[in-house]
């Protein structure tokens, strides 16, 4: 319950554009999943899924779906740039990941990575910084699980 009202604050405080675009990687569809994804068809907004295994979801008028696979080269293939990006688990190397999902994101965009509270924030924030991130913090959801959030700055390694 905490977790999803932390996400609720973190929805409310993100910039209120029409259309925005939100790209989300994960390998189940839980509570935290299916607040995000309530959000974003409340809104208006629109969705990329990359599954890492079957969800069983199925897209529609704001939801498309994609198998995930680490050998990509990139991730956002009709040259969509987005808003924001939620990984709702641990890639095994962040900072390879980090850096494909850079070309993705917009000038100012932001990127949320779910992980449990003992991750170590600093390794994290090194691998982000070193793919030319900044404003890398980490926000609480509750005693178990943490979300690092890490900004595009506009021109830095384009």
């Amino acid at each position: 319950m905490e977790q999803e009202r932390v996400l609720d604050d973190i929805l409310s405080s993100l910039e209120n554009y029409p259309n925005m675009q939100f790209m989300l990687f994960t390998n189940f569809w839980n509570k935290l999943e299916k607040k995000l994804d309530y959000f974003i068809k409340v809104k208006e907004h629109s969705l990329l899924v990359y599954q890492t295994k079957n969800l069983n979801i199925s897209k529609n008028s704001y939801r498309k779906i994609r198998d995930y696979s680490l050998k990509q080269k990139r991730y956002n293939l009709q040259g969509k740039l987005y808003n924001y990006i939620f990984i709702h688990y641990l890639p095994e190397d962040l900072k390879s990941f980090s850096k494909k999902i850079y070309s993705s994101l917009t000038n100012g965009g932001r990127v949320y990575l779910l992980v449990d509270s003992k991750e170590n924030f600093w390794n994290l924030a090194t691998k982000f910084e070193e793919s030319n991130y900044v404003s890398i913090n980490k926000i609480e959801l509750d005693s178990n699980k943490a979300y690092i959030t890490a900004k595009k700055m506009h021109g830095w390694g384009d």
